[in-house]
């Protein structure tokens, strides 16, 4: 009886609550708190600097009047739609490919925003910013808690800084403050997460920590359900260490944390998109890492996985006013995603992709005929150049040492023209990621500025010869065409 009554008295405080049309937030009670307004959502200032999203027809009458009294001088503005917002002009557009720690900098804050945003906002063209954490893997712990207490991304390397300089902590978790310090200068901001990574394939499956850990250690009669492969049972076309969408676990789990993190950045952090890398890496299932082709029931199964989160972007975007875009980063070629598990042509129906990137590694169709198939659907279509590809001809240089010599500005400013050329609507940068980068001015943002430059000090180029093994397209898609 004694529960009950809890449970009763619980529920009834509940129902108060929700009736005095109050939500757990800040409470207006002044004009300067508001910092921007249109018909279902007010944007308030916190304590922190951050803000919080009051949605109107949930404020309490003294919080209406403060309103009516800010709107008197500042009208509210109408609610964007999907459509209008991806039809942006987007020029440029910057992969970060992770967070970054500037060395030599004692207070951890202001290591990561000197080594990861600093110096997007003189870049002028540049557009959108698109954020990873930890390369984006989905099983890497993605935030801090509001606490701080918990692991954030790598804790190890936090916990040392801040031991260096005691009393200057970090005072935010570090990727919602990048997040923060591009919003405050104008640029857009993707977060952009990978559906299967495998650059941890070098740690022994029993050495793997965290959720992705747990699963490597998992086994049954016919080996691992969650992994593609086992260090007895390797897959014969890639890493064991990817993860096989065929399991539910993997698919929820995927699932729980796209929702969790979009609804949170979108909501508190004014993201205004999520990115879902398929190039990082373009596998999904044991089956075709064995050497088959994705069947219907698997398509269909990654289908609905993106179906769902485009359907959560969409509740999130009504609830703050603005809506949330959705980005795939995808091979370019409709039958070699459709052998692998990606339904493009079906997602692009359906209308649940925005924006589409073309993969990195290789190009398997020409700019324009890709660009033709993403506008038929009306989804914006975005050139990536990423340097292992364009520069795959540097004579004596490892491809480690290839990243940090400096670039080939002809190669670079031939690739754009000839992208811009076939009706890409913007240039994605990629593994470039430097906020002072020199691939930030070339001008690769202005075909105008392009068709001025002459051979030799332009090169239109568009390289498709794999230079390594896993730069080909038949390391993840064995039977493709």
């Amino acid at each position: 009886m004694r529960f009950r009554l809890h449970n009763v008295f619980l529920i009834g405080v509940c129902l108060l609550t929700l009736a005095a049309g109050r939500v757990i937030g800040v409470e207006l009670t002044d004009i300067d708190q508001i910092v921007e307004d249109n018909v279902t959502v007010v944007r308030l200032k916190q304590s922190d600097g951050l803000l919080d999203n009051r949605i109107v027809e949930k404020l309490t009458p003294k919080e209406t009047a403060v309103l009516q009294k800010y709107r008197a001088t500042n009208p509210p503005g109408p609610v964007p739609s999907r459509k209008r917002t991806r039809n942006q002009p987007r020029p440029l557009i910057v992969n970060k490919d992770g967070i970054r720690i500037r060395a030599g900098i004692e207070d951890a804050h202001e290591a990561i925003l000197d080594a990861t945003v600093i110096g997007y906002e003189k870049a002028t063209a540049l557009s959108t910013v698109v954020l990873g954490i930890s390369g984006g893997q989905f099983w890497v712990s993605q935030f801090k808690d509001e606490s701080g207490v918990t692991d954030s991304f790598w804790p190890t390397v936090l916990a040392k800084l801040e031991k260096q300089n005691p009393g200057n902590a970090v005072r935010q978790d570090p990727f919602l403050a990048c997040i923060e310090y591009l919003k405050k200068h104008d640029k857009e901001v993707f977060w952009s997460i990978r559906v299967n990574d495998t650059h941890d394939y070098n740690v022994p499956l029993g050495d793997l920590t965290g959720w992705k850990g747990r699963m490597a250690r998992t086994s049954d009669r016919d080996g691992n359900p969650f992994l593609v492969g086992t260090t007895v049972r390797p897959p014969r076309y890639t890493r064991s260490n990817a993860l096989n969408f065929s399991n539910r676990d993997v698919r929820t789990k995927f699932l729980q944390t796209v929702k969790a993190g979009g609804m949170k950045l979108a909501r508190q952090h004014r993201l205004d998109g999520v990115e879902l890398d398929f190039t990082r890496h373009t596998v999904l299932f044991k089956s075709v890492a064995d050497g088959g082709t994705a069947s219907r029931y698997q398509l269909n199964l990654i289908t609905e996985m993106v179906r769902s989160i485009r359907q959560h972007l969409d509740q999130t975007g009504l609830r703050r006013g603005r809506p949330v875009l959705l980005m795939v980063r995808i091979p370019d070629s409709v039958v070699f995603c459709r052998s692998i598990g990606i339904d493009i042509e079906r997602w692009f129906d359906e209308g649940l992709v925005d924006l589409a990137v073309n993969s990195d590694y290789y190009v398997l169709t020409p700019w324009r005929k890709f660009a033709d198939f993403c506008h038929r659907y009306n989804v914006r279509y975005y050139a990536c150049l990423e340097r292992r590809r364009i520069e795959q001809d540097v004579p004596g240089i490892s491809l480690s040492a290839r990243m940090s010599v400096p670039i080939r500005p002809e190669l670079w400013r031939g690739e754009a023209l000839n992208a811009w050329n076939n009706r890409v609507d913007g240039i994605y940068i990629f593994n470039r990621p430097a906020a002072t980068a020199d691939a930030l001015h070339l001008d690769l943002h202005s075909p105008a500025e392009l068709m001025k430059m002459n051979f030799p000090e332009i090169i239109i180029q568009t390289e498709t010869k794999p230079h390594s093994a896993w730069t080909h397209p038949a390391r993840w898609a064995r039977k493709w065409n």
